[in-house]
């Protein structure tokens, strides 16, 4: 990870190659979570322990690449929409995981329980 103007050049790095792999399955999750979020009968405890039961299949490098996603203009949806926030999409994520690419993601959504 790389801020400023070189951000986008170093998450296409991190994703080049992957994108036929892996875009299903992130196109999949997103319209899961945001099905749920939009179902207006639900109360949010319920809409938190549907996504909740999708958040379990996560394995943390998945959780890991997830992220990395989400930081990317095609995942950008993810933080824009608060719901990884709103979900605790990345709860217990082992911080370690990306900060060795120089990214402390705790900075970034402060209200998440990450572990250390």
């Amino acid at each position: 990870f790389k801020t400023g103007k070189n951000r986008n050049s170093s998450l296409k790095c991190i994703l080049d190659g992957h994108q036929s792999d892996l875009g299903h399955y992130y196109r999949h999750l997103y319209h899961t979570v945001t099905y749920v979020d939009e179902f207006s009968t639900l109360a949010f405890f319920e809409k938190y322990d549907y996504v909740k039961n999708v958040r379990a299949q996560f394995s943390n490098h998945s959780i890991a690449l997830f992220l990395i996603n989400a930081y990317s203009p095609l995942g950008n949806n993810w933080i824009r929409e608060e719901l990884i926030t709103k979900y605790d999409l990345i709860k217990n994520l082992p911080v370690s995981l990306l900060t060795q690419f120089g990214k402390d993601v705790r900075n970034d959504f402060p209200t998440i329980e990450f572990e250390v």
